[in-house]
């Protein structure tokens, strides 16, 4: 929408960048996965290597003033993912009790204190989108080594606890849907078989 967010420092640390950029952008989203192939393939022979972790503590807010990213990439993912619940505007418009002439229109989780059913797909989309996000990390190790335990992991033990109450904490999914690689440590559910 124009408005620039800011990348930082994590508070905890001076590595890093958050938010980050945009994992919705297919560029964004073709570099990481080439950085997670190009790593796999030059440590994935070391001796020293036990596991790979593919996502730290895996959020869209952290750090940042306002949920992101609300680009035309991420708007898209959003207008997609309601495309394929509702079916059309007119069924979307009912369920949210409202009126669309146009999917340009739909801006989802864009207002704090916006209808309990929009917020509701707000967060079933974030979780989509953490879902798809890890299964691509995990996908991009692989390829690149099929031989060593790739896992995640968050700060919090499940999705109903957590420190961060100035972020959605349903961002990084729900725990049995992203259980995509070997493993999801400090997880309800720390092993998919």
């Amino acid at each position: 929408e124009g408005r620039p967010v800011m990348s930082g420092n994590r508070g905890e640390c001076i590595s890093g960048l958050v938010p980050g950029l945009c994992s919705d952008h297919p560029a964004v989203l073709g570099r990481m996965t080439n950085f997670l192939e190009t790593c796999g393939r030059h440590f994935g022979s070391r001796p020293n290597l036990l596991a790979w972790d593919a996502w730290n503590e895996n959020r869209w807010r952290n750090q940042a003033p306002d949920i992101v990213c609300f680009c035309g990439h991420s708007l898209e993912s959003q207008r997609d993912f309601l495309r394929r619940k509702y079916g059309g505007l007119e069924a979307l418009g009912k369920a949210w009790g409202r009126r669309y002439a146009d999917w340009d229109d739909v801006r989802v989780g864009r207002l704090a204190g916006q209808s309990f059913p929009e917020m509701r797909d707000f967060t079933a989309w974030m979780c989509r989108r953490a879902q798809e996000m890890i299964r691509g990390r995990v996908a991009a190790l692989r390829r690149a080594d099929p031989l060593h335990f790739i896992g995640s992991h968050t700060g919090n033990p499940s999705i109903f606890g957590g420190l961060n109450l100035n972020e959605n904490i349903f961002s990084r999914g729900v725990d049995w849907d992203i259980a995509g690689g070997d493993g999801y440590g400090y997880s309800s559910f720390p092993h998919n078989p």
